[in-house]
């Protein structure tokens, strides 16, 4: 799984340090993993979450570990960008990249990439127009579905039953959240 787009530059900037120690280093990458997955709690347990984990950090973390937990306060828990806006709790596919892998492909196949002109260009780009109508109503239909690695489905499955186990009663939110941590870790 990909890193998440707000703690990835900031965990390679906290742990990739040379002067940090192998235990103080997972420690660092326990601590910055477990930010990075709370993005599959729901929007309104995140607060309560990540005020559990700068707690923890509070105790004995250095302070590269806590810039970092202030970093994602100021910018993802209390800033512009709210939790409800950047949650992915129960949603099923949480990227475009497959969409927009397999359009930009097949466009580029069709294009010989890049060797049209603009007549031929404009051609092909009023013909995938056309498509559109066809592909909304499809989806619409329930008619298409999405393609996935084996892996990838596995994964996906395994944190719907983590949700549901979630929604169960059976997880608190902190064991969700390490869960998820350790799927996004692998």
């Amino acid at each position: 799984m990909s890193v998440p787009f707000f703690t990835g530059r900031v965990e390679e900037r906290l742990v990739g340090r040379p002067a940090v120690g192998v235990r103080q280093r997972r420690r660092h990458q326990q601590r910055c993993g477990k930010t990075q997955a709370l993005y599959f709690l729901p929007a309104d347990v995140i607060g309560d979450g990540f005020g559990k984990l700068e707690q923890v950090a509070a105790a004995g973390d250095d302070t590269r570990v806590q810039e970092h937990l202030q970093y994602v306060r100021r910018t993802w828990v209390d800033g512009c960008w709210r939790p409800a806006t950047w949650s992915v709790f129960r949603q099923p596919v949480r990227t475009n990249n497959d969409v927009e892998g397999c359009w930009h492909h097949r466009l580029n196949t069709k294009a010989s990439h890049g060797q049209m002109n603009l007549y031929q260009l404009l051609q092909l780009l009023h013909d995938e127009a056309r498509l559109v109508t066809l592909a909304v109503r499809l989806l619409s239909e329930c008619g298409t579905s999405r393609m996935q690695r084996k892996s990838y489905a596995q994964l996906h499955s395994r944190i719907f039953q983590l949700w549901d186990e979630y929604s169960d009663g059976s997880h608190s939110a902190s064991s969700l959240l390490s869960a998820c941590s350790r799927m996004c870790r692998r």
